[in-house]
């Protein structure tokens, strides 16, 4: 925290303009994760229609098509899913160096959240704004406890392309986990893959990211910064007198 020293000057923080753009970006998220749910339906329902037609047509292969529709169909009505979770991740990493960026500007401080060596980049904006802010985890703890597990399925979508992986005791573990943070999730014990076959989860991520934020702003908002003032010289020769 900055505390009060000579040559500094009490100032608080004023953040309408980082608040609008987060809630044009989430607007826009929102949007954009709509209309691209519409087109993956469609997509889905052509797909389903076309292997139909395939099967009329070769009574041969039908039980070769179904066989695939069997093991893929969730698979590619996940895809959606499982890329909009990855990609409100994304932002929201965004969102959160934006309010870093703008508190070390503000406050002058003599590091950045990327100065920090350990944890992710969303670890390292919420030790950032706990050193120079003294923002209290309590404020976040039931949030960032949520957002913890958002990101490990965030980590296992991009990492293990949805899958489990290691040996049988941390396979089943993984599987304990999405089961007991995410019941909606769907997931194949024959192929060791999960599935996000609904918008519930997209929904919820979205909200808990704007509650997040929201208490972060309002509370930085809230505090008085202690900012060194700028010296000023003045170049005597420069004087018209």
């Amino acid at each position: 925290m900055y505390t009060k020293k000579a040559n500094y000057e009490e100032k608080q923080l004023e953040l309408n303009d980082l608040r609008t753009k987060f809630d044009y970006e989430l607007k826009y998220l929102t949007e954009y994760l709509s209309f691209t749910n519409d087109l993956e339906h469609k997509k889905n329902e052509q797909l389903t229609q076309l292997m139909s037609e395939d099967a009329a047509e070769n009574e041969d292969a039908e039980a070769i098509l179904q066989s695939i529709f069997e093991k893929e169909k969730d698979a590619l009505l996940s895809y959606y899913h499982h890329s909009a979770i990855v990609l409100i991740y994304t932002i929201f990493e965004s969102i959160l160096a934006d309010v870093c960026s703008e508190v070390q500007r503000f406050a002058r401080a003599g590091f950045t959240h990327n100065c920090l060596v350990s944890g992710s980049l969303i670890g390292k904006s919420k030790t950032y704004l706990e050193l120079t802010t003294d923002l209290p985890f309590e404020l976040i703890q039931g949030e960032w406890a949520k957002i913890g597990q958002f990101q490990k399925l965030r980590n296992m979508i991009v990492h293990q392309n949805s899958c489990f992986s290691g040996s049988e005791a941390k396979v089943n573990n993984q599987k304990d986990q999405i089961r007991n943070n995410f019941n909606s999730i769907k997931i194949s014990d024959t192929y060791n893959r999960f599935y996000i076959l609904d918008d519930s989860l997209v929904s919820e991520f979205i909200e808990l990211i704007k509650t997040f934020i929201s208490k972060i702003i309002e509370y930085l908002e809230s505090v008085v910064f202690m900012v060194e003032r700028p010296n000023i010289t003045i170049d005597m020769e420069d004087l018209p007198f």
